[in-house]
């Protein structure tokens, strides 16, 4: 697992935080967690698993805190830019 963080909004984790989720791509196992209010100041995480399972990225967004939104769990796939073929070509 990588660390846990808590970014202000409108701000991205960096840095550490992606050179950890890279490592754990590429060694088929870290997590990333990202939080952050959202427009209204309500807090979401955003889970990255590190893993080559698929050809896109997955993120987990735990909106249960989210007053103004599904109240739920989202899973999506982070589509790679044209002529990425994997995470690690990204960071």
């Amino acid at each position: 697992m990588c660390a846990e963080m808590v970014v202000a909004q409108g701000e991205e984790a960096g840095g550490e935080a992606l050179e950890c989720l890279k490592r754990g791509y590429v060694k088929n196992g870290a997590e990333l967690a990202v939080a952050a209010p959202n427009v209204e100041g309500d807090l979401t995480a955003n889970y990255f698993p590190g893993h080559s399972a698929g050809p896109s990225p997955q993120i987990l967004s735990d909106c249960t805190r989210d007053g103004f939104g599904g109240g739920g769990w989202e899973d999506m796939t982070w589509p790679l830019p044209d002529g990425k073929d994997s995470l690690e070509d990204c960071l």
